[in-house]
């Protein structure tokens, strides 16, 4: 028996080792352009349930980061390219290491490995946009990471795309790979700083975008299982893109004399979605040649050995943007809710197993949105379904990809499902000019899935990620402010000197008008993150709105159950009770809510008014004029030019309240003594006279 329990404990531990086991070097990016992002807690287990211990940031969240204080996963944090020119400023570059890097530097905190400087800054597509920003700021952070005493562990790098580098036609091969012309100067200094300060040189090589760039393009090149057309580079042969990429990379490194550079793969990857090759056969095929090919540490014919690898991406991103293409949104190895999407054998030596999901993942009702079939008017179901794929993800639709095959009906309902997931199954949110309806119904079909989006118990993670942001923006904010008032006030300094001096000087009018111009560049970076931190403040509101118009339609739904079951009379008033019908001459047009139907149009709720707030009595118009101290005099003149309110059809005195329906036709404003109030017992919420309360609702 002991022996047996014995055998059991061993067995049962073979099997956790090996469920964890992992290749060297792999990691992962963790990307968060998602409208449900799960909780950073839950994706850090799941990390840990994997094995992975590598992860890249695209910026540096403080929630993120707690989630992975004290788990040792080593960590790549992000400075994105819109805050590059901030970082060219040495100051403003060790306030961000001060804030993002060395405040996790202690025992149990974030274990960080790198910096990355911006991300791909030199596409051709940014147009030079940050092309004089870059080395600056990866200088600044680099010496910040120094200064503050943790640049031995911590490098700064730029992640880089493949386009920095290339082989020439006239001789289209690894060996003879160079950095691109135009920036070939400014890469040698770049390449020259990170290797001094021992920093990797990071690349991100796509496989897959050289298949989608180029229809011509051999598709076994793109993968790791042999071609029958290698390329032949001086008696080397190269079959696949992936050495081929990473080797010219190499040459152009050897060709400036830094050819025993570290290397970092920062991304690497396939989509599994939006184009007629993305798809899970091929993502699977990729991934077990690229796991293979790690585990066997033989590198690549000009670099052999160890090579770190970051794959691209963890979690689909529904809110990336798909102008490079509809695969954008379907790079990660697991979905939007954090299950895995097939098998992966991420030991690379034939063990192919489902990864863990994401655990405590709770989804919104088993509802979905379909095209209704009694609809009769199908005039405006084109522009309906473009409304639903504008504010919401319908790439599967797309040529070649999952949901392709549906028929014109399937396409309405994906298209009004996806739209109705992200805004959390609001009932209002599946109308569409009465062209749709809620179903109970599964209605996936083949490779086509009709989701269930992620329950709205991230609320809090998703406002405190908003939060932080906004936070960050003011600091960034008050820096801006800061330099901007030491630098007027040094104007100052110069035009008083110049006007108690008899000379003129030009050197001080240079001076004055390079500080003219850094000042209007930090007014308009002060309005541009003012106006960001609007947008993100709207879109805290958008969020928080949202919510509390489900739970109003929850309560609602919560009632009509009650009422059935006859646990409620059937007369029983409503929880909330329903906005009287009233005719508005103008209404709030709101980005995120579908276009109603006419049945609809008397709930369109005021929502920008605060909810169960004890508001302020607000005189009536022209009451500025009159003391309320006191009872008006009956025998004091009254102006017959001034408005009378209330029932009573006097003018404004004493204590009033107004009507909450915008159209009253009762009076407007009402004395208390009118309407039966105190003081004591001013209403709290929404209050209507009694003429508008026997409006019909």
């Amino acid at each position: 028996m002991l022996k047996l329990g014995f055998l059991v404990v061993l067995a049962f531990m073979g099997y956790w080792i090996d469920h964890n086991i992992c290749v060297e070097g792999f990691g992962v990016n963790w990307g968060t352009m998602a409208t449900h992002m799960l909780e950073p807690k839950i994706v850090v287990q799941m990390l840990k349930d994997n094995g992975i211990n590598k992860v890249k940031l695209f910026d540096a969240d403080k929630s993120t980061m707690n989630a992975l204080a004290g788990t040792d996963i080593e960590v790549m944090v992000a400075i994105p390219n819109d805050q590059l020119l901030t970082m060219t400023d040495y100051d403003r570059a060790k306030d961000w290491v001060r804030r993002n890097v060395t405040r996790y530097n202690f025992k149990n905190g974030v274990n960080i490995k790198y910096v990355a400087v911006g991300n791909e800054p030199f596409l051709t597509a940014y147009n030079n946009s940050f092309l004089n920003l870059t080395f600056p700021a990866l200088r600044n952070i680099q010496n910040a990471l120094n200064e503050a005493g943790v640049g031995d562990s911590i490098k700064a790098t730029v992640p880089l795309n493949a386009d920095v580098y290339f082989s020439p036609e006239s001789n289209p091969v690894p060996s003879a790979g160079r950095f691109r012309t135009d920036i070939a100067e400014l890469m040698t200094q770049i390449v020259e700083f990170m290797s001094k300060n021992q920093a990797p040189f990071t690349v991100n090589i796509y496989p897959f975008l050289s298949l989608y760039a180029n229809e011509h393009f051999p598709i076994d090149f793109a993968f790791f299982d042999g071609t029958p057309s290698p390329v032949l580079d001086n008696g080397v042969e190269y079959t696949n893109v992936f050495d081929a990429n990473f080797d010219t990379l190499y040459s152009a490194l050897k060709a400036v004399g830094y050819g025993n550079m570290a290397i970092l793969v920062g991304e690497v990857g396939w989509p599994t979605d939006g184009d007629k090759n993305a798809n899970l056969n091929n993502a699977y095929r990729f991934y077990k040649g690229l796991f293979a090919k790690l585990a066997s540490n033989r590198g690549t014919p000009l670099r052999p050995g160890y090579i770190e690898v970051y794959l691209f991406g963890l979690i689909d991103e529904d809110a990336k943007s798909i102008a490079p293409g509809n695969f954008e949104r379907h790079w990660g190895i697991f979905r939007y809710d954090g299950q895995p999407k097939f098998p992966m054998d991420i030991s690379g030596q034939g063990q192919d197993k489902h990864l863990v999901g994401a655990k405590n993942v709770q989804y919104l009702r088993n509802r979905w949105c379909m095209l209704n079939p009694n609809a009769t008017d199908l005039s405006k179901l084109a522009n309906n379904i473009d409304y639903a794929c504008t504010f919401s993800d319908c790439t599967s639709l797309g040529y070649g990809s999952s949901c392709n095959n549906l028929d014109a009906i399937g396409n309405a309902s994906y298209a009004f499902n996806m739209y109705y997931q992200v805004q959390n199954q609001l009932d209002l949110s599946c109308d569409f000019e009465g062209l749709a309806m809620v179903t109970n119904r599964n209605l996936s079909q083949g490779t086509c899935n009709f989701i269930i989006q992620t329950d709205s118990s991230t609320l809090p993670a998703e406002l405190q990620r908003l939060l932080n942001t906004i936070r960050e923006l003011d600091e960034r904010s008050q820096g801006i402010i800061n330099q901007t008032r030491q630098q007027t006030n040094y104007c100052l300094g110069l035009a008083s000197q110049s006007q108690g001096s008899r000379k003129y000087n030009y050197d001080d009018d240079e001076a004055f008008e390079k500080l003219r111009k850094e000042i209007e560049g930090n007014q308009d970076n002060a309005l541009s993150l003012c106006t960001e931190k609007v947008l993100l403040a709207r879109q805290a509101h958008d969020i928080i709105d949202s919510h509390i118009k489900r739970l109003d339609e929850d309560l609602t739904n919560f009632a009509e159950d009650l009422k059935q079951e006859g646990k409620l009379p059937a007369d029983e008033p409503p929880i909330l009770p329903p906005l009287p019908l009233v005719l508005k001459t103008e209404k709030r047009k709101a980005p995120y809510v579908t276009p109603q139907s006419k049945k609809f149009e008397y709930r369109d709720w005021d929502w920008d008014r605060e909810r169960d707030r004890d508001y302020d009595l607000m005189p009536p118009p022209g009451s500025h004029k009159k003391d309320f101290a006191s009872p008006v005099d009956v025998d004091q003149p009254i102006d017959p030019n001034e408005p009378t309110y209330c029932v009573c059809h006097q003018v404004s005195f004493g204590d009033m309240i107004a009507c909450d329906n915008e159209n009253c036709q009762g009076g407007e404003w009402f004395h208390y003594t009118c309407v039966g109030l105190t003081p004591e017992t001013r209403f709290k919420g929404k209050w209507y006279c009694p003429t508008c309360r026997q409006l019909p609702h």
